[in-house]
């Protein structure tokens, strides 16, 4: 099915003479679009289109200082792996309140280069190509929340990384959401609707039973400690990335260099 799909696609872009994909895209990622897509060739081609365009913008990645306080404010992180070795992304919305910080572009920049980081040093290819999430509500009503930066992260996260999460777990959640979430999710695609969970609690046996206890925060149910820093990741029991070299400490300048369908970080040595 999904190799006469890809041949369907192309014939697709020959009919509609659309320009040909750069050399180096991968045709695991056009069956991810077209998945995530529904197989609807348009919205697929339109979504690769758009993907192509965001990184041909805004790579190389420079991070300035006001990157490394977003990313240093625990707003957006990693902590853990599931029990299939997926990354745990933990989210923390009002870490952003906290910090102060309104600047929509920078926060778009600082998400995407974490989210860049976790593919190119937590994913290993045909074995871990996702993560699950974690987002702690920390019990904010809904006009507490930093709504336009996440809409801002939101909108990166499903226009760069469709179908990289493979469970989104919301915890402390306030009332008031687990009511609006009942109409929210009619209006939501199925298929991204089926992977939020919703809990007024701080865990659940579900999260439990994903996250092993090693590996998951105290805050959320497990026996980890809370990090005395939020970055770079970590993962309990490993002295270093997995799958690569040790973790490299935040500088100040960060170069993403494209060499094909991967990413490598080549960090200038400028300490914070």
């Amino acid at each position: 099915m999904e190799i006469q799909h890809l041949k369907d696609f192309e014939k697709y872009l020959k009919e509609k003479k659309h320009e040909p994909y750069p050399e180096w895209w991968p045709e695991n990622e056009t069956l991810r679009m077209l998945h995530a897509n529904h197989w609807n060739y348009a919205k697929a081609h339109h979504d690769i289109v758009e993907f192509l365009r965001v990184r041909a913008t805004m790579l190389p990645i420079r991070l300035e200082d006001i990157h490394a306080r977003i990313i240093r404010s625990g707003f957006f992180t990693v902590y853990g792996r599931d029990i299939h070795h997926r990354c745990v992304t933990i989210c923390k919305p009002l870490n952003l309140n906290r910090l102060g910080i309104t600047d929509y572009e920078a926060i778009k920049t600082a998400c995407l280069y974490a989210c860049f980081y976790v593919m190119n040093y937590m994913y290993k290819d045909g074995i871990i190509e996702n993560n699950v999430a974690i987002i702690d509500l920390e019990y904010a009503q809904p006009w507490s929340l930093p709504i336009k930066a996440l809409k801002t992260f939101n909108d990166t996260m499903s226009k760069q990384f469709r179908c990289k999460m493979a469970k989104i777990y919301v915890v402390n959640t306030n009332k008031t959401f687990l009511y609006a979430w009942k109409a929210i999710r009619i209006w939501l695609d199925e298929m991204i609707a089926n992977k939020v969970e919703l809990y007024h609690s701080n865990t659940s046996d579900e999260i439990k039973q994903m996250i092993p206890a090693d590996q998951l925060l105290e805050e959320y149910g497990g026996n980890a400690k809370a990090p005395e820093v939020y970055w770079p990741p970590f993962i309990p029991g490993s002295p270093s990335k997995p799958f690569s070299s040790p973790e490299p400490e935040l500088k100040n300048i960060f170069e993403l260099q494209m060499k094909g369908p991967e990413e490598s970080y080549e960090p200038e040595v400028i300490k914070l």
